[in-house]
C-alpha cells in the first residue's frame, strides 16, 4: 500500500474544514480494512522526512486499530491475518527509531501485542535481552518498555501458573539491579528516572499476586530491600528543587515515580507476605520472619528519618510520596510487631506532621475561591479518589485512635484541644484560620470515638463535648473566612446526637446553620459552606427542637437546596432534600408541584450530559469528558426525591396525576436513551404513581409501551426484579384497557416471553415471570384464552423436572398459580395440555398436597376459584371427593388468612420498628471482636488475631446454613395489590352450589358432610 495515501487522508483528518476532515475520515476507514495498512503506518513512522504532526496523528491511529482489533474483529473494523506477523516482526525496531513521544503512542500496542501474543512471540525474550544489554539509552529504554509489559503479564497470576518466571528471573534481574544501581549512583535526569521506575514497576508485577520463590531467598531480599531503600534515599535532583512547579506537577515527573513505586513495592511487601489480614492467601514463612525481623526496624528507621527532614524543611517530598509513606505508617500501627517500633514516635507525628499536613495550604485556599467544587471534593469528600497527603494523614490519626486507643486517643485530644486554647484568645488572621482548620479537621476525623455509644473509656468526652464546641467551634460558624465557616460546619454536625442542656449554644448553634439559607445573603455564601451546611442541617434533623426552628423556613431552605444541587452534581444534596420532605412533607405540599418541576429540571441537565458523554467515540474519551459517576449518583438523588415527593401526596389522587404529568418526561427520556442506571427507579416512579392512583393514566400507558421497547432491547431485562410490581400494577390497576386493547395485552404477553424464554433464565426471573403471567391471565379472565396454551408450555418446560431450580417453593407455588389461573378461565384446554404433557396427576397431587401449608389470601382465593373450575369438569367420584375436601379446607383457612392480612396492615409502622436497631449490631460486634480496645498494646493478643478467630468460628457455625433452599412461608406484602383484592370468591362457591344443586355431583361433594362443614356451606349460601 502506497504510504504516501495514508499520509495525505491523516492531513485530511486534521485540516479546519468539517467536509475535508470528514470524506478524509471516511477514506481512513476504508484504506484501514486494507491488508498492508498497518504496515505502511509504521513505515511512515520511521520514515524521517514525515512531520512531527503527522507522525505522531499516525501512531495514534495506529495504535487505536491495534488495541481495538487485534483480539477481535467487528463490524468497525478488523485485522488481517497475514499482516499480525509482519506487526510482530517490526514493532520493536520501530518503538526504538522513534521519539519519546511516538513511543508513549506505541506503549498500549506492546501490552496488547505480549498479552495476546507472547507465548507464540519465540524471538521475544532473546531480542528484549539484546536491548538490555545495549549501548544506548534508547536500547535500554526500549528494552525495559517491553519487559515490564511482559512482567505486567504475570501481576495476577500464581506462581503454580508462571510458566519460565522463576528462569526469566534468575537471568534478567541480577542486570536489572545492576542497571538501576548505576543510574542512582550517576547525576539523573528523567529520562534516567523513567528507566528506574521502569524497573520499580517490573518489581511489582511480579510480586504484587503471589511472591516468586527466586525472590524470597535471604540475598534475593537483602539485595532487592537496599536497592529500594537507595532509591528513597536518592536526594532530589536540582531539576526538581529549583523548579517553578506546582506540588502536583511535580508529582508526575518520572522521579517522584520512583520515590513513589519505591516505597509502594515494600508497602505491598510488608501487608501481603509479612502481615496478618483477612485476605492474605499465601504463607511464606521464612519471608515473613526476615521481613520483619531484619528489614522493618531498618526501614521505618530510615522513614522516620526522611519525614523528620520534611518536617524541619531539609527534604522534598512529592505528595504521591508522602502519601505512600503515611499509607506505610498506617499499617505499621496495625501490626504489633511494627508497632512497637512506631510508638515512642506517635505524638511527634501527630504534632509534626499530622497537624502541620491538615492545615490548608495556600494552594488548596486557591481552589476554595477558584474551583470551589474541587475544594469540596479535596478536602470533604471522603471517598474522592486523589490520593492527597492530608488524607493519609487523616486516615493515619483513625488509624492512630482505631487500633491503638488506650494509647493515643487522650494525647490525640489533648494536643486538639491545646491548639485551639491557644488560638482563641488571637486575633483571627489567616494564619490563625489555617491552624483552626487543622484542630478542627483532627477533631472530626476521631469524631466517633468521641461520641460513640456503649464505649466507657469515651464517655467522659462524649459528656465534656457541649462545652468544647461552644468554646472552640460554635464561633467559627460565624468565622469571616469562608473555609473555617465550612469545616466549623461539618464538626457540628458529627457531634449533633449529644446532648445538649445549653439554650444559648444551641440557639446559637442552630443560628450559625439556617443563616446560610438567608436568602438577603446568599451572595455572601461560598459555595463549600452552602454545601456543609446542607449537610449540617440533615444532621439535626434527628432533633425535634431544630424541626420546630426549620419548619418556619422550610420554603426558602428547599429553594436554596434546589439551587445548590444546580451548582455541584452531589447525591448528598438531593438525599437532605429527601429528608425534608419527609419530615415536612405537610408544609411542603402547597408547593409540590413546582418542586417536581424543579427536580425534573435538575434531573434532565443531569441526564442529557451523562447521554451525551455515553455516545462518545471511545477515541475521543481523554477529550474534556469527565467521570460520570458523580452525575449519576446526583442523578439517583433527584430521582428519590420525586419519589419521595410523590409519596407525600399519597392522600391527594389529583396532585399525583398532576405530578405524573411533570415527571413523566424523566420516564420517556431515560427508556428512549436506554439510560440503565435509572430504571430501577423510574421503575418506582411508576409503581407507586400508578399505585397512589389506582389507575393508569394515557401517560402511563405511553411510558409503557416505551418500557416493553426497552424489554425488546433487552435492557431492561436486566432489571425484572426491579420493575416486576410495576408491571403488576399496570396490569392490576389497567384490567379493563388491557381487555379490550389486543396490542396491549400482546406487549404484556410479549414481556412475559423475554422474561421467561431463555434457556439460562434465573431462578428469580422465572419466579417473577410467573407472578406476572399469574396477574396477565386473572386480569384478562376470558380475553386470555388466546395466550395460555403458550404460557402454559413454558411452565411446563420449568415444572415437574426434579432439577435444583424445580424444588424451590417460589418457583413451585408459581408455576401452580399459572396452571391454576389457566384452569379458571380455560378449564379444557389446560386439562388437555396437561394431560398430554403426562404431567396432569403430578400437578393435581402437589397442589392437592400444598393446600393445606396456604397461608396468603391470594393463594386460598386462587385456589378456590381453580377448585371450582376443576369440580364443574367431567372427573371420576374420586378426584371430585378430593376437590370438595379441598374447597372446604380452604374456605376455613380463608377468614384467617383475610383476618391476619388485615392484621399486619394495621401493624404495619410497629413492624418496621421491631427490626434490629443499627447501634445494637454495632454493640454486638464490638462485644464479639473488641475492636482497638487493647489494655496493653504491647501484651495483648493483635485485634487482627482475634478478628480471623471470631470470622473462623462463625464460618463454623455458619457450614451447611444456605446447602438447603429456605423453606419458609411465601411472604405476603400487607401494601401490595394482586389481581383479586376486589374479589369475593363466596360469591362463586354460591353460585357453583346452586348450578349443582340436587344433582349427583351435589350429592358427591356436599351430600356427607360433618357439622363443621355444613355451617361452612350454609354460612356461605345464607350470604355471611
Amino acid at each position: 500500500m502506497d504510504a504516501n495515501i495514508i499520509i495525505n487522508c491523516i492531513a485530511g483528518t486534521l485540516e479546519p474544514s468539517p467536509e475535508v476532515r470528514t470524506a478524509a475520515e471516511q477514506q481512513l476507514r476504508e484504506l484501514s480494512a486494507t491488508p498492508g495498512f498497518l504496515g505502511s503506518c509504521l513505515d511512515i513512522l520511521v520514515n524521517s522526512n514525515t512531520p512531527e504532526g503527522l507522525k505522531k496523528a499516525t501512531a495514534v491511529y495506529f495504535k487505536n486499530r491495534i488495541v481495538r482489533f487485534w483480539r477481535e474483529s467487528s463490524r468497525q473494523g478488523t485485522i488481517d491475518h497475514d499482516e499480525k506477523p509482519i506487526v510482530l516482526d517490526r514493532i520493536i525496531p520501530v518503538v526504538i527509531q522513534s521519539d519519546y513521544h511516538i513511543k508513549q503512542q506505541l506503549i498500549p500496542v506492546l501490552r496488547v501485542l505480549i498479552t495476546y501474543e507472547y507465548e507464540k512471540w519465540n524471538q521475544l525474550l532473546e531480542i528484549v535481552a539484546q536491548l538490555l544489554q545495549g549501548g544506548t539509552k534508547e536500547e535500554i529504554y526500549t528494552g525495559m518498555l517491553c519487559f515490564s509489559e511482559i512482567a505486567r503479564k504475570y501481576k495476577w497470576v500464581e506462581n503454580s501458573d508462571r510458566k519460565n518466571l522463576d528462569n526469566i528471573i534468575v537471568q534478567v534481574f541480577p542486570h536489572l539491579l545492576t542497571m538501576g544501581s548505576s543510574l542512582i549512583k550517576n547525576e539523573i535526569d528523567e529520562f534516567s528516572a523513567e528507566i528506574l521506575k521502569l524497573i520499580l514497576k517490573v518489581y511489582k508485577f511480579v510480586t504484587y499476586y503471589d511472591l516468586p520463590e527466586p525472590l524470597q531467598n535471604k540475598d534475593s531480599i537483602f539485595a532487592w530491600g537496599e536497592f529500594h531503600g537507595a532509591v528513597i534515599n536518592m536526594p532530589p535532583p536540582a531539576y526538581v528543587l529549583n523548579s517553578n512547579m506546582s506540588e502536583q506537577e511535580k508529582s508526575m515527573l518520572q522521579i517522584s515515580k520512583c520515590y513513589k513505586w519505591a516505597i509502594s513495592n515494600l508497602y505491598r511487601l510488608f501487608t501481603r507476605y509479612a502481615s496478618r489480614n483477612l485476605s492474605r492467601k499465601f504463607h511464606y514463612s521464612e519471608f515473613h520472619e526476615l521481613f520483619l525481623n531484619e528489614f522493618m526496624p531498618h526501614f521505618i528507621a530510615n522513614f522516620l528519618s526522611i519525614i523528620e527532614q520534611y518536617c524541619q524543611g531539609k527534604r522534598w517530598l512529592s505528595t504521591t510520596s508522602l502519601f505512600k509513606l503515611l499509607e506505610f505508617l498506617s499499617h505499621c500501627v496495625v501490626e504489633k510487631s511494627t508497632w512497637i517500633l512506631i510508638k515512642p514516635y506517635y505524638e511527634t507525628l501527630i504534632s509534626h506532621l499530622i497537624y502541620p499536613l491538615l492545615c490548608p495550604s495556600d494552594e488548596s485556599l486557591e481552589l476554595f475561591d477558584e474551583d470551589p467544587v474541587e475544594y469540596i471534593h479535596l478536602c470533604f469528600d471522603p471517598n474522592h479518589e486523589y490520593d492527597s497527603p492530608e488524607k493519609a494523614a487523616l486516615a493515619l490519626l483513625a488509624t492512630f485512635v482505631y487500633k491503638r486507643k488506650k494509647t493515643t486517643l487522650v494525647p490525640i485530644i489533648t494536643f486538639i484541644h491545646q491548639q485551639l486554647n491557644s488560638l482563641k484568645d488571637q486575633p483571627e488572621t489567616l494564619e490563625v484560620a489555617k491552624k483552626k482548620e487543622g484542630a478542627l479537621r483532627m477533631l472530626g476525623s476521631i469524631s466517633g470515638d468521641l461520641v460513640s455509644h456503649g464505649a466507657s473509656e469515651v464517655g467522659e468526652f462524649r459528656d465534656q463535648m457541649e462545652p468544647f464546641l461552644d468554646m472552640f467551634v460554635v464561633p467559627c460558624l460565624t468565622s469571616k473566612y469562608g473555609f473555617l465557616q465550612a469545616r466549623a460546619l461539618e464538626v457540628v454536625s458529627l457531634f449533633s446526637d449529644i446532648e445538649f442542656s445549653n439554650e444559648a449554644t444551641l440557639s446559637a448553634l442552630y443560628h450559625g446553620i439556617i443563616r446560610n439559607f438567608d436568602e438577603s445573603k446568599q451572595h455572601e455564601i461560598s459555595l463549600p459552606v452552602a454545601f456543609e451546611a446542607a449537610l449540617a442541617l440533615q444532621a439535626f434533623l434527628i432533633r425535634n427542637d431544630f424541626k420546630q426552628v426549620l419548619a418556619g423556613l422550610i420554603l426558602p431552605t428547599m429553594s436554596k437546596l434546589l439551587e445548590l444541587s444546580n451548582d455541584i452534581d452531589s447525591d448528598a444534596i438531593s438525599m437532605v432534600m429527601q429528608e425534608c420532605v419527609e419530615h415536612f412533607s405537610e408544609q411542603l405540599q402547597p408547593f409540590g408541584v413546582d418542586l417536581m418541576t424543579k427536580l425534573v429540571t435538575q434531573f434532565m441537565r443531569l441526564a442529557i450530559e451523562i447521554n451525551e458523554a455515553s455516545n462518545v467515540e471511545v477515541d475521543e474519551i481523554d477529550d474534556g469528558f469527565d467521570d460520570q459517576g458523580d452525575k449519576v449518583m446526583a442523578a439517583l438523588g433527584f430521582l428519590n426525591t420525586m419519589i419521595t415527593v410523590l409519596l407525600s401526596f399519597e392522600n391527594s389522587r389529583e396532585v399525583c396525576i398532576k405530578l405524573e404529568e411533570i415527571f413523566s418526561q424523566v420516564i420517556s427520556y431515560v427508556l428512549v436513551h436506554e439510560l440503565d442506571d435509572f430504571l430501577a427507579e423510574i421503575g418506582e416512579l411508576m409503581e407507586n404513581s400508578t399505585f397512589l392512583t389506582r389507575s393508569i393514566s394515557p401517560v402511563m400507558w405511553q411510558q409503557f409501551k416505551l418500557l416493553y421497547l426497552s424489554f425488546e432491547k433487552g435492557v431492561a431485562l436486566m432489571y425484572v426484579e426491579e420493575l416486576i410490581q410495576c408491571l403488576q400494577n399496570f396490569l392490576i390497576y389497567g384490567r379493563e384497557e388491557l381487555q379490550r386493547n389486543q396490542e396491549l395485552s400482546g406487549m404484556f404477553f410479549k414481556i412475559f416471553g423475554i422474561i421467561v424464554g431463555c434457556e439460562d433464565t434465573a431462578y428469580n426471573e422465572l419466579v417473577n415471570g410467573f407472578e406476572l403471567a399469574q396477574t396477565f391471565i386473572l386480569v384478562l379472565e376470558q380475553q386470555s384464552k388466546p395466550y395460555i396454551p403458550e404460557i402454559i408450555e413454558q411452565v411446563l418446560s420449568k415444572y415437574g423436572n426434579n432439577d435444583e431450580e424445580s424444588t424451590g417453593k417460589s418457583l413451585e407455588t408459581n408455576c401452580h398459580n399459572v396452571l391454576i389461573a389457566s384452569l379458571v378461565y380455560d378449564p379444557n384446554s389446560t386439562m388437555v395440555l396437561l394431560q398430554q404433557s403426562g404431567k396432569l396427576f403430578v400437578f393435581l397431587n402437589k397442589w392437592f398436597s400444598n393446600i393445606p401449608k396456604l397461608a396468603r389470601v391470594y393463594d386460598l382465593k386462587l385456589t378456590i376459584l381453580g377448585l371450582l373450575s376443576l369440580g364443574g369438569l367431567e372427573s371420576d367420584d374420586s378426584t371430585l371427593a378430593e376437590v370438595s375436601r379441598n374447597l372446604l379446607l380452604s374456605l376455613k383457612k380463608l377468614p384467617v388468612a383475610l383476618e391476619n392480612l388485615e392484621a399486619k396492615r394495621r401493624n404495619f409502622n410497629e413492624l418496621s420498628q421491631s427490626q434490629v436497631d443499627e447501634e445494637d449490631v454495632n454493640e454486638i460486634l464490638i462485644g464479639q471482636v473488641d475492636v482497638g480496645t487493647e489494655a496493653d498494646d504491647e501484651a495483648e493478643e493483635d485485634d487482627t488475631d482475634k478478628y480471623i478467630k471470631f470470622l473462623n468460628n462463625e464460618d463454623i457455625k455458619l457450614s451447611g446454613y444456605f446447602d438447603e433452599k429456605d423453606d419458609e412461608d411465601l411472604y405476603e406484602d400487607p401494601l401490595a395489590s394482586t389481581a383479586l383484592d376486589q374479589m369475593n370468591v363466596y360469591t362463586f362457591v354460591k353460585q357453583f352450589i346452586d348450578n349443582i344443586n340436587g344433582s349427583a355431583r351435589f350429592n358427591l361433594m356436599f351430600g356427607d358432610l360433618n357439622d363443621e362443614d355444613k355451617q361452612v356451606v350454609i354460612k356461605i349460601m345464607e350470604g355471611v
